[in-house]
């Protein structure tokens, strides 16, 4: 079999679309991932490593016990090399920049994050950063997922973020790779919802715990879910359409909760909704709490997770006493399931 097949049979057994772009780096990073020159220069430092160990071999013993304490392992030796090559320094050095470059992987039947992490090279958070996915285990058969030729994670400026600089040292990166990497000439000059990739970065303990765990509490301490997430027969038009949320069965007057801290930004009648309150929460999520008989809370105000703000009711289009609750991510519906710890 020729090299060519070789390479085939690879892509094909890691499910890879190689990216047409000659500079594409994800089959250059270990296993086709470095050109000729890497490979070369990787061979004759490893010959070299292997000829100190047999000259090393040749000395007598006391010399032998000293080499042995003092010198590195060939094994070591080329753990360093690897490093050196996938450093900052190595893909941003003068006349040899590396740019940064993606290859596509597509989601097969049984994959999860963890195994395309694993298949791919690439770390957990750089592919849900990167693929923009608002949970860990949200993913479907067929889904394309893009795959960078290093770490780290594309952030998306905020209003609030003053400069480069801050977001760098949030993260703990570098600025100077940062500017490099991303080519900004003015690193003063930063627009709200511009992407910026920030090498080697690693999210956040609150924002691990949003991704990968179950962030939200559950808005009520006794309930039966009565509708669950996802295309349904409206139960008034019969006609099928996506249930933004849960509802979650109970008497009328159940004390509602805050399923996470943050912000009251409206709270009162809203079509369908009935009485309706909405919680805007750090990363970009907010929750919705309708159908409500009261509320307690007014805009503006502040919450604390699992503070009551209402009662269970029957408001707006309703068929029985429940709260309908949702949970947005960038103002887009995902499913609770996947947030909140519900009953069976």
């Amino acid at each position: 079999m020729n090299k060519k097949q070789n390479m085939k049979s690879f892509y094909k057994q890691n499910r890879i679309k190689k990216n047409k772009d000659k500079n594409s780096l994800i089959n250059k990073i270990f296993f086709f991932r470095y050109k000729k020159p890497v490979i070369i220069a990787f061979s004759i430092m490893l010959a070299t490593s292997l000829s100190l160990a047999f000259i090393l071999s040749t000395k007598d013993n006391s010399n032998i016990d000293m080499a042995n304490n003092d010198s590195p392992t060939i094994s070591e030796e080329s753990t360093r090399f690897y490093k050196m090559l996938i450093s900052d320094n190595s893909l941003l050095s003068s006349g040899n920049s590396i740019p940064l470059t993606y290859d596509e992987y597509e989601v097969m039947a049984g994959d999860n994050t963890s195994f395309i992490a694993k298949n791919t090279g690439a770390s957990l958070d750089t592919i849900i950063s990167v693929n923009k996915l608002t949970n860990a285990h949200l993913i479907t058969p067929g889904k394309v997922l893009k795959i960078p030729n290093r770490d780290g994670l594309l952030y998306t400026v905020k209003e609030e973020d003053t400069t480069i600089e801050d977001i760098a040292d949030k993260y703990g990166v570098s600025l100077s790779t940062v500017l490099k990497v991303n080519e900004i000439k003015n690193e003063n000059n930063i627009e709200t919802d511009t992407e910026i990739f920030l090498p080697g970065a690693r999210y956040t303990i609150e924002e691990r715990v949003a991704l990968y765990g179950l962030s939200f509490f559950t808005p009520l301490y006794h309930y039966r879910i009565s509708s669950r997430y996802g295309y349904r027969s409206d139960p008034f038009n019969k006609k099928r359409a996506l249930h933004k949320g849960i509802d979650l069965a109970a008497p009328q007057g159940t004390p509602i909760l805050a399923a996470r801290g943050g912000t009251i930004v409206f709270s009162g009648y809203s079509g369908g909704y009935g009485l309706l309150v909405i919680i805007k929460h750090d990363s970009e999520y907010s929750t919705y709490y309708g159908h409500m008989y009261k509320s307690y809370v007014k805009s503006g105000q502040k919450v604390a997770m699992s503070q009551t703000i209402g009662e269970v009711g029957q408001t707006g289009r309703v068929t029985g006493p429940h709260l309908h609750f949702e949970i947005r991510k960038h103002g887009s519906p995902v499913d609770p399931k996947f947030h909140v710890s519900l009953k069976k």
